[in-house]
């Protein structure tokens, strides 16, 4: 017995044979996708353009090589002091001047060409890995001389990473900023993954200082890369000057206050 209202109406599992897109395909209730995965095809639209594509490709590389160092310097620290203090350390001594600088880093970003400061960063962390890895092979290496390299990479990737960012809506433009970034998120956590392991094996195959410069090298492509790809939207720069300058960190420092 009904009460008289009528129900919702109902819903048809059931296809009607002529295949459109996002219809139900046969009837054993079974969802037809779209498409051959035009997400997919959205996602990867970045990568139809060849300067991001080469640029994506060579900082994959990169960040292999970055992340053997990581576990290097770890395992370097530990073979020195055995101590989990000092690890700590040396970690933090790397970190800091990332999260202390990172304002600053921006403005400079913000102010200069970024391919070109983006070739001096590459430059100066390859001669920082060429150099702790010459300490470790010739045995002379110690904590504090580790620990100074350490704050001079961390600065160096103070500079490093506001200018990578902002590098590439340079290479893609506005409209596949979004793509891009996924695939750069995509690209850091593959990295990771695969320069642990890297790093382990070229750690127990040539040792440290192996890893060390293993990361050297793996700076030439992304050098390369740089040197050759030509920004299709280069971003216009603020005008120099000291007080542009200064109001630009205290509009970053009150942004991240009111963030926090």
């Amino acid at each position: 017995m009904t009460d008289g209202r009528e129900g919702p109406p109902e819903t048809s599992l059931e296809s009607d044979g002529d295949g459109e897109p996002g219809d139900v395909g046969g009837g054993d209730g079974v969802v037809a996708p779209d498409r051959a995965s035009p997400s997919w095809r959205l996602a990867l639209a970045a990568f139809r353009v060849p300067a991001f594509a080469w640029y994506w490709s060579a900082q994959l590389l990169s960040g292999i090589g970055a992340w053997s160092q990581s576990i290097a310097l770890s395992w370097l620290v530990l073979d020195l002091t055995h101590s989990a203090v000092d690890l700590g350390t040396v970690t933090m001594l790397q970190f800091l001047p990332i999260l202390a600088f990172a304002l600053v880093g921006g403005v400079i970003a913000d102010r200069l060409p970024r391919r070109g400061l983006l070739i001096a960063t590459q430059a100066a962390l390859t001669a920082e890995a060429v150099l702790l890895g010459l300490l470790v092979a010739t045995h002379v290496v110690t904590l504090w001389q580790v620990s100074l390299i350490a704050v001079a990479v961390g600065t160096t990737n103070a500079l490093n990473n506001p200018a990578q960012q902002a590098f590439v809506p340079e290479l893609v433009g506005r409209d596949l900023v979004a793509d891009a970034v996924a695939l750069n998120s995509v690209q850091v956590n593959t990295a990771r993954m695969l320069g642990g392991a890297v790093g382990g094996m070229v750690i127990a195959t040539w040792g440290i200082s192996g890893a060390l410069f293993l990361n050297a090298a793996s700076f030439a492509p992304i050098v390369a890369v740089l040197a050759a790809i030509r920004p299709a939207h280069v971003a216009s720069h603020p005008p120099a000057g000291e007080a542009t300058a200064l109001s630009e960190l205290r509009q970053g420092l009150a942004y991240t206050l009111s963030t926090a």
